[in-house]
C-alpha cells in the first residue's frame, strides 16, 4: 500500500524521499559509527603521546645515569679505595643498609637502593682491591631495589 503510492508518485517525490532516507543513513553512520571510532583514536593517540613522553624521560634519565656512572668510574680509577666498609658503601648510594653478616663465606651484603643508584654502587665497589662480587641478586620492593651479594675477601700480602 505504501509501497504502491510511492510507486506512483511524481518523480520529485520519488527523488526527495530517497535524498532524505539517504541523508538519515549519513547521520546514523556518522553518529554511531564513525563518532565512536574518532573517540577510540583520540584516546590512542593520547595514550600514545603519554608513552612517548614516558619513553623520552627515561631515556634521559638513562642518558644521565651512564655519564654519571663513567664520572663515577674516572673517579674511582684514579683513586683506588683501601679499606671496605658497608655501611659507607650503602651511604654513598644513597641507599639502606639492611643485613651485613661480614663473618660468613662468603660475606652477604643486603641493602636497599634507588635504581639509578646502582651502576653508580657496583663503580665503587669495583674500587675496592680486597673485596671481589661472587654473585648478586636485584629484585624489585617498591619505588627501591633489593640488592643482595655475596663478597669475597681477598687478603693482599
Amino acid at each position: 500500500m505504501l509501497s504502491e503510492r510511492w510507486l506512483t508518485a511524481p518523480r520529485w517525490v520519488k527523488c526527495a524521499s530517497m535524498a532524505a532516507v539517504n541523508g538519515a543513513a549519513i547521520i546514523l553512520l556518522v553518529c554511531f559509527v564513525m563518532q565512536p571510532q574518532q573517540a577510540k583514536l583520540q584516546k590512542s593517540l593520547f595514550k600514545n603521546q603519554q608513552e612517548s613522553r614516558k619513553i623520552t624521560l627515561l631515556r634521559h634519565s638513562l642518558v644521565s645515569l651512564v655519564s654519571s656512572t663513567r664520572e663515577t668510574g674516572q673517579h674511582i680509577a684514579a683513586a683506588p679505595l683501601e679499606h671496605f666498609s658497608a655501611v659507607d658503601l650503602a651511604h654513598h648510594c644513597a641507599g639502606k643498609l639492611e643485613k651485613w653478616q661480614p663473618e660468613s663465606k662468603p660475606a652477604m651484603l643486603e641493602m636497599l637502593l634507588p635504581w639509578e643508584k646502582l651502576p653508580s654502587l657496583f663503580a665503587r665497589l669495583s674500587g675496592y682491591r680486597a673485596v671481589a662480587l661472587q654473585s648478586f641478586i636485584v629484585e624489585p620492593k617498591g619505588e627501591l631495589l633489593k640488592l643482595t651479594m655475596a663478597l669475597d675477601f681477598i687478603d693482599e700480602p
